[in-house]
């Protein structure tokens, strides 16, 4: 009965993905050290730092506690259900709909001074924020605009989101429309204006 009880107490947002818990600990001399891999690469503790909740432990020179840091990274469920509920239910990348797995993307990097804020925040599903994190799409918020995100694919495909709702393709300027006749009296290829 005690566990119900708890599973009621501590509901868990099955839209999200789930943050892993990281304690880094730091001694006087700025080395870094995660309790659970104690010789781990430079790397590995970036990717750790970068995909989890974040704990800071500083240490003196005898291994005592100074500091103990709150993780301010994440996203707070409160700000999940906004998040979540202003993209519709889903991923907000251009021609993703999926609406399982999604985790939040800084759009101005954290590490760069990026507030944890609903404005500064997309719900991207896992895949996509893995092609965001390895600079494959850039996602800016437009500075001309800023109810805008802007989001730019290889090879200059650019999408826009305005205040938040369906990304719609930009257009480059050397696009040119097909015009149509607006009588056409046969399904032929012959019948279509010539492409130039």
């Amino acid at each position: 009965m005690s566990m119900i009880n708890m599973t009621r107490c501590q509901p868990v947002n099955r839209l999200r993905s789930p943050g892993t818990q990281v304690n880094m600990i730091v001694n006087e001399e700025g080395r870094a050290v995660l309790p659970a891999i104690p010789r781990a690469a430079s790397a590995d503790l970036v990717a750790e730092i970068l995909n989890g909740d974040v704990r800071v432990h500083l240490l003196d020179n005898r291994g005592v506690h100074i500091m103990v840091s709150k993780p301010q990274r994440l996203v707070t469920d409160a700000q999940a259900q906004v998040l979540i509920a202003l993209w519709n239910y889903q991923c907000a990348m251009p021609g993703c709909n999926h609406s399982r797995f999604i985790q939040f993307h800084h759009i101005k990097a954290h590490c760069d001074g990026g507030k944890t804020a609903v404005w500064n925040l997309i719900p991207v599903c896992s895949a996509c924020h893995a092609l965001i994190t390895l600079g494959i799409v850039t996602v800016e918020i437009d500075h001309k605009r800023p109810g805008r995100i802007n989001f730019e694919f290889p090879a200059g495909l650019r999408f826009a989101s305005d205040n938040r709702s369906l990304p719609m393709r930009i257009e480059d300027a050397s696009f040119v429309p097909i015009e149509l006749p607006e009588e056409i009296d046969s399904f032929d290829d012959d019948a279509l204006p010539a492409l130039s």
